[in-house]
């Protein structure tokens, strides 16, 4: 379910929020659309994504600690944290 927080306090009980943010926690997103959305600093813990498209200006993408945008892949960690973290 999406929570609207625009009246909410600035501090929640389990994270910082932002005035107007919308949380979507257990939801089924599947064939969900977003255009012309600015999803600066958003966040996708814990999601599942097969057949996604990603059309846009795309920068410091980080996906499971490798960062995708640019040239080359490469890893946003160093390798031996991101073994360790396996």
């Amino acid at each position: 379910m999406a929570h609207l927080l625009l009246n909410a306090p600035l501090v929640s009980a389990r994270r910082y929020t932002m005035l107007g943010m919308v949380s979507f926690e257990d939801q089924d997103l599947t064939d969900a659309e977003f255009r012309e959305c600015d999803l600066t600093r958003a966040r996708l813990t814990g999601v599942v994504m097969r057949d996604v498209v990603v059309d846009g200006l795309v920068s410091n993408l980080v996906v499971n600690g490798v960062e995708v945008t640019g040239g080359r892949a490469r890893p946003a960690v160093s390798s031996s944290v991101a073994d360790a973290l396996r």
